[in-house]
């Protein structure tokens, strides 16, 4: 992400810039409530005379600015805010405000030239600037980006932007928007002082705060750029260098509509200006929504698209039924979205698939895959004898042959596979263990997860290869669209994995910006006795942990020794990471399990028996 040169970091934000707290409003009695926070610093005392300016904290938009009027005993303040819809004259302790300055009132395009900038001013100038619909804000090479939830006009006009950024002197380019990202990691791929040097751009930020739409706007600036190049080039082998050129960009476009279905991608580009490549690469496929989706959320988009776009012949021929049918479909308690057609979607997909050089009969064998997916998903198991728990078989009622048939395998090796594990001893013996039903149940989630994490390697490398003439340049633009930091009411093992990844992430930027602690990295990933290492173990080992007996592990193992660790007051099955972001508290019901990708070897040999 950040390379040799200055990186491009583009942050999302939703549109309401208010934390989900703001801090407690003056309760209304017959005198003067002083109001305190345990957020900020405040200001000091001495340094306040009566009319001094001072920004105080305000319940509904969190900060308004107000005029000392009286400084009391105790350091307590008199404050005068005239905007304030409630008393105008408010008391606050010294400690609960934030100093002001007079550019904390200008528009900044980049608020890296407001003097004295926190919190407060921070999010008033973003606030303002939301309500012009101006959504861009520079902080230096850094880019936040408010989602507007709504159509802007001329925001993305392209020839417009080139145009307007022609006219400019190189000093004066900087105007807050993406295709000034886009813009500057494409002159300083083709004409920075290192020609070698990657670029990349970072979007990242919560679930619905505009990533995807961020991508493609900086994917398309990047292809007319590009094309821009090609034209402007009269060297022999134009024409067919043009060609090619569109024939890739095309690739781009259609790809992304393949992968939004599936999963996300990263997108190179090669550094002489022409787009004569391009390679997709996946990070954090979150393969735990496949069997567990979480509360109020979807599975994977293509699950519900393939339901409402393949024909009844189709449907009839995969044996197909309503989404509402299937458990992993259902388990997140979501199926529809508003405003999203998924038949439409779906018709889409097929389209760029078969533009992307997919056959019909490829199409339909990941047709068949989702489908297995589905119906292993509501496939249970009993015990083959009642008075025998330790063996189990597949429940009467499972279409056992329909799957097998989807998955190109034998419906008795299925079942062998799926309820046996052979382990060879330190000896060489060759042990034959019948699983339990619950073990049984662990390996159908596992081997689900490992089959559409395949499925989904092969549409990548399938979509690389319709780019032939993609040349490996030591030089690209990378675009990675990522989760930002997550806490959610429930915090489980995919938000340590998202939070980790965002860690990792900061380090990064703060090695290009400032000097970063380890000691949260090192308390996640470093063996033997971080969080990550500490799971593998449990698993690697087979041993029969709980989740519990592994928050006892994490506790014995950090509480009170290291000091980004902690646990809550009261007893719980939760720990606490104090990121960089804040304190998270992690419940540890389903670590192990969400963990546990590992197929046993007679799963492995079903498929390579295919």
């Amino acid at each position: 992400m950040f390379g040799k040169s200055k990186s491009l970091e583009v942050r999302d934000a939703s549109p309401s810039f208010l934390p989900k707290k703001a801090p407690p409003m003056a309760k209304k009695t017959s005198e003067s409530t002083v109001m305190k926070t345990n957020t900020v610093t405040g200001v000091d005392v001495s340094h306040l005379q009566i009319g001094s300016r001072v920004w105080v904290p305000d319940a509904k938009v969190l900060w308004r600015v107000g005029e000392v009027t009286a400084v009391l005993d105790d350091g307590v303040v008199d404050v005068f805010v005239p905007e304030s819809p409630d008393d105008k004259h408010q008391v606050f302790a010294a400690s609960a405000m934030l100093g002001f300055d007079p550019s904390h009132l200008v528009d900044h395009a980049d608020i890296a030239q407001m003097n004295n900038m926190h919190e407060a001013p921070l999010m008033s100038v973003l606030h303002r600037r939301y309500l012009i619909d101006a959504i861009y804000t520079f902080t230096t090479d850094i880019l936040i980006s408010i989602n507007p939830y709504k159509s802007i006009p001329m925001l993305y006009d392209i020839a417009g932007f080139m145009a307007a950024s022609k006219a400019k002197l190189d000093c004066e380019l900087k105007s807050p928007h993406l295709f000034s990202i886009a813009e500057k990691a494409y002159r300083d791929m083709r004409l920075g002082k290192q020609r070698d040097t990657a670029q990349s751009i970072v979007v990242s930020g919560e679930s619905g705060a505009g990533k995807t739409e961020a991508s493609k706007h900086i994917m398309k600036y990047l292809a007319v750029a590009s094309r821009q190049a090609d034209e402007s080039s009269k060297g022999v082998g134009h024409a067919a260098t043009t060609s090619l050129h569109e024939k890739i960009e095309e690739c781009v476009l259609l790809s992304n509509f393949v992968l939004e279905s599936f999963g996300n991608a990263k997108i190179l580009y090669d550094q002489d200006g022409r787009m004569c490549g391009v390679s997709i690469k996946h990070f954090l496929l979150e393969k735990t929504r496949i069997v567990l989706p979480e509360t109020n959320e979807r599975n994977y988009h293509v699950f519900y698209q393939m339901l409402a776009g393949l024909d009844a012949l189709e449907l009839a021929e995969l044996e197909l039924v309503a989404p509402d049918e299937y458990e992993y479909l259902t388990s997140g308690n979501c199926i529809g979205i508003d405003g999203v057609d998924d038949a439409a979607d779906f018709c889409g997909l097929r389209t760029a698939m078969d533009k992307l050089g997919f056959t019909s009969a490829t199409q339909r064998e990941l047709f068949q895959v989702l489908a297995a997916i589905l119906k292993l998903g509501n496939a249970s198991f009993v015990p083959v004898h009642p008075q025998d728990r330790e063996a189990c078989q597949f429940a009467p009622e499972v279409p056992l042959e329909k799957i097998a048939q989807l998955l190109g395998v034998q419906a008795a090796d299925l079942e062998q596979k799926m309820t046996t594990q052979t382990t060879v001893t330190g000896r060489g013996s060759i042990l034959h263990m019948k699983l339990t039903c619950d073990q049984a149940q662990h390996a159908k989630h596992a081997f689900c997860k490992f089959i559409y994490g395949e499925m989904f390697n092969y549409l990548i490398g399938r979509m690389n290869s319709t780019s032939a003439e993609f040349v490996k340049s030591k030089s690209f633009i990378g675009i990675l669209d990522i989760f930002g930091f997550e806490v959610m009411p429930v915090n489980s093992f995919e938000q340590l994995c998202i939070n980790f990844a965002n860690e990792m992430l900061q380090q990064q930027f703060n090695k290009h910006i400032f000097v970063l602690e380890q000691e949260c990295l090192d308390l996640i990933q470093k063996p033997p006795s971080g969080i990550m290492p500490l799971l593998d173990e449990q698993i690697m080992l087979k041993r029969k942990t709980t989740d519990r007996q592994l928050l006892t592990i994490y506790h014995q193992t950090h509480l009170e020794k290291h000091a980004n660790y902690a646990k809550p007051r009261f007893e719980s099955d939760d720990f606490v990471i104090k990121h960089y972001a804040g304190d998270v508290v992690y419940c540890i019901n389903g670590f192990i399990g969400k963990n546990n990708d590992n197929l046993h070897e007679d799963l492995m040999d079903l498929l390579r028996a295919r």
